[in-house]
């Protein structure tokens, strides 16, 4: 696996070698019990083509938060009306494209709430919701290593020593920030 950007720091009078990568093997952040809830599509290209589910939950479901839909190359799910300027397009924009439905920990969560403060609590779910599903549709997932480096006191060569790894990160921005704080702490240990 080839890393999508490698970065050397000095700290402390150590250098440390930083190697991101795209983490190909993430899962579905809306199935894997990361407490995102469930989206439904009415495309039937989708995995999560459910046309009679959204009709049963609009119905039924009051914390149900309707979502739009763009693709051109990537896709992006948002909140219904939310969608960025530049993703408003007649071709290759839906407007009402699926539903959000909060799962029993997000439910959990918002038991004391109501009216709209339960509203606004919802839509904000499902705004963190579309936006790591948005991610992981993309292919925007992301891990790091980090490795010491130093001198082979034998040979002279460069050495490097691993220190730490970890993925799943929604965004390279994240994992960017999270890998320099990881520096910071192997220093301090």
């Amino acid at each position: 696996m080839e890393a999508i950007e490698t970065s050397t720091v000095e700290q402390g009078g150590q250098t440390y070698r930083i190697a991101i990568y795209h983490d190909a093997d993430a899962p579905n952040p809306l199935e894997d019990g990361y407490d995102m809830g469930t989206i439904l599509s009415l495309n039937r290209r989708h995995g999560n083509f459910d046309p009679g589910g959204i009709e049963a939950a609009t119905e039924s479901n009051p914390d149900a938060v309707p979502l739009s839909y763009f693709e051109h190359g990537l896709c992006r799910w948002s909140v219904m009306g939310e969608l960025p300027a530049a993703c408003r397009c007649r071709w290759d924009s839906v407007g009402f494209a699926g539903l959000w439905l909060p799962d029993a920990a997000t439910l959990e969560s918002a038991r004391n709430y109501g009216g709209s403060t339960r509203r606004h609590f919802m839509r904000k779910r499902a705004r963190q919701a579309c936006d790591a599903y948005t991610g992981w549709c993309n292919g925007e997932v992301y891990g790091f290593e980090i490795a010491r480096i130093g001198t082979c006191p034998s040979c002279g060569d460069e050495q490097a020593t691993p220190l730490e790894s970890c993925w799943g990160f929604f965004g390279l921005d994240e994992c960017q920030a999270e890998a320099s704080a990881a520096i910071h702490r192997n220093r301090a240990a």
